[in-house]
């Protein structure tokens, strides 16, 4: 018998060449600095924290812990349906946008089917979407905006799916009303268009479509949303689909049994009703996002206005330089060649004190680096 070591192990081919998920620095693998603990701006977290109704939804949830939770997640599907006024099976609950946007590929896709998916934007739709052993083709940007056209015609030609976050990661630009019918005209029978809002609480244009209007009208979208950005509940993983209802029972047929965990369900039911928090994280990204501006104008650093908790910023520095240079001064932000953009680097809106300290480490770093 062969040794562990020399063992061969047949695996999926679609692993080979598969792109890894670069989650964002935390501080912890940092550590302290000179200037005090590190500013994480580098993963689109709410430095507001959870809604308290939130945190106080968890604590008792807790005692109930050596339960399962509802597999059906009926509760925090029914509010979500009268939220969006959707039938409630037209409503899937599972673990973050990302197990929806991987239980769609698993759905939709295989073997030599064809995934359109922007070339700069979040990079698990193509991770599931390889991984069910899709073939993607990545449509080309205009300027930091998705080309409607280029995708609408790429799902014209036979895309099983076509992935579009809207405001799109890491540029913060959104669809209008306008261009996202443009794309769900393209769409052909059998095919469907998967819509990422997990941003869309902090968009202030008029023009932004409302996704799940369509969805009630019998498009051929699906729309997912999170509680991990403006909700505050990142760490507990929990986000929704509506869904045409062929395509929700199929992922409802795909999905783990208990794919959301029972404080996940407590805590989002409660953020829900918690107007208030949620109007002060708008303002507060709002206010932010003008901060930052401010500061790239006074840098002479270009920007793309965004319609989301994080800004695009060109620095002209190569990110692979300009990131580890602001984590020693401890501000965590994400580098823009992960995208293929290296001239670029994606800041998190913090609080004004963060942004303000991102501001210093951003002036000493570009000094340092000459620039």
């Amino acid at each position: 018998m062969s040794s562990a070591s020399q063992r061969r192990y047949d695996l999926r081919p679609q692993l080979e060449g598969l792109p890894r998920y670069v989650p964002g620095l935390s501080a912890a693998d940092v550590g302290p600095t000179p200037e005090g603990e590190p500013v994480k701006l580098s993963s689109n977290e709410n430095p507001l924290g959870p809604s308290p109704r939130a945190v106080e939804a968890i604590a008792r949830a807790a005692w109930e812990v050596h339960r399962y939770p509802d597999a059906t997640c009926r509760r925090l599907r029914e509010a979500l349906a009268r939220r969006w006024d959707v039938p409630s099976d037209q409503v899937v609950v599972s673990n973050g946008g990302d197990n929806l946007i991987t239980l769609l590929a698993q759905v939709m896709l295989g073997p030599g089917q064809v995934a359109a998916v922007p070339a700069v934007t979040f990079a698990t739709y193509e991770i599931a979407a390889r991984l069910s052993g899709a073939i993607v083709e990545r449509v080309p940007m205009r300027g930091s905006a998705v080309d409607v056209e280029a995708l609408a015609a790429r799902l014209a030609a036979g895309a099983r799916l076509g992935f579009v976050a809207n405001p799109n990661n890491p540029t913060g630009t959104v669809l209008t009303a306008s261009e996202l019918d443009r794309l769900l005209e393209a769409v052909p029978e059998g095919s469907a268009l998967v819509v990422d809002e997990a941003y869309a609480e902090f968009v202030g244009s008029p023009d932004f479509p409302d996704v799940p209007a369509r969805v009630r009208q019998g498009a051929p979208v699906v729309v997912i949303r999170t509680f991990s950005k403006v909700y505050g509940l990142a760490g507990l993983r929990v986000g929704y689909a509506l869904a045409p209802r062929p395509i929700a029972e199929a992922m409802w047929r795909a999905r783990e049994a208990f794919a959301t965990n029972r404080l996940a369900e407590a805590a989002a039911l409660a953020a829900l009703e918690d107007q208030a928090h949620l109007e002060r994280t708008r303002e507060m990204v709002a206010a932010g996002r003008r901060q930052l501006y401010e500061l790239a104008e006074e840098l002479g650093l270009a920007y793309v206005p965004s319609e989301a908790n994080f800004v695009w910023i060109r620095t002209g520095v190569p990110s692979e330089q300009l990131v580890p240079a602001l984590a020693r001064r401890g501000v965590l932000v994400r580098p823009g060649h992960l995208w293929g953009e290296p001239a670029y680097i994606r800041v998190t809106v913090g609080t004004p004190a963060q942004n303000r300290r991102f501001g210093e480490a951003l002036r000493q770093a570009l000094a340092d680096l000459g620039a």
